[in-house]
């Protein structure tokens, strides 16, 4: 008789199911669920619109021929890594890449190497120019960031076009 009592008697809403079952904690719980998400998403997309791969081996632009431990890794040993990047990149489309001396620096703050560069892509008469970012460790020689931007039409192709309407 005593355990049919101790069945029927009345449950408080303690624990995590009672916290399930408050208003004010379901909101809490849609709310935090729901920034999780979207945090998750915006990682996501960050890393997919990224324009390099993350399992590239550190020597793959690297000149194989220098030693670098009689010589520090400098600044032209990074334009040539990014160089290298940009030839692999474009492939056949690239017509010529240079780098700009003037805006490539080293950033002690974040020790790395920023490469700016200009590609030129399409035929030797018709192309397009597409600015490069490009930043390198100096110690692992690998590129961790590159960036290139949409092309735009170079002044000899827009002249050609403008002509030959």
């Amino acid at each position: 008789m005593a355990t049919t009592q101790a069945l029927n008697k009345p449950t408080t809403m303690r624990g995590f199911g009672g916290l399930l079952r408050n208003k004010r904690c379901q909101k809490a719980m849609r709310l935090l669920t729901g920034t999780g998400v979207c945090a998750l998403l915006s990682l996501g997309v960050y890393f997919l619109t990224q324009n390099f791969s993350r399992w590239e081996s550190a020597d793959k632009y690297a000149d194989h021929g220098r030693n670098y431990n009689l010589t520090p890794f400098d600044i032209n040993d990074a334009a040539r890594v990014c160089t290298n990047k940009t030839a692999d990149r474009f492939g056949d489309q690239l017509v010529r890449s240079y780098v700009d001396y003037h805006s490539t620096r080293y950033d002690a703050r974040l020790a790395i190497y920023k490469v700016f560069m200009h590609a030129q892509l399409g035929d030797l008469y018709l192309h397009s120019d597409a600015p490069v970012h490009c930043f390198v460790d100096p110690k692992e020689h690998i590129v961790t960031h590159y960036r290139s931007f949409e092309a735009r039409k170079s002044l000899m192709t827009r002249a050609i076009s403008f002509i030959s309407f």
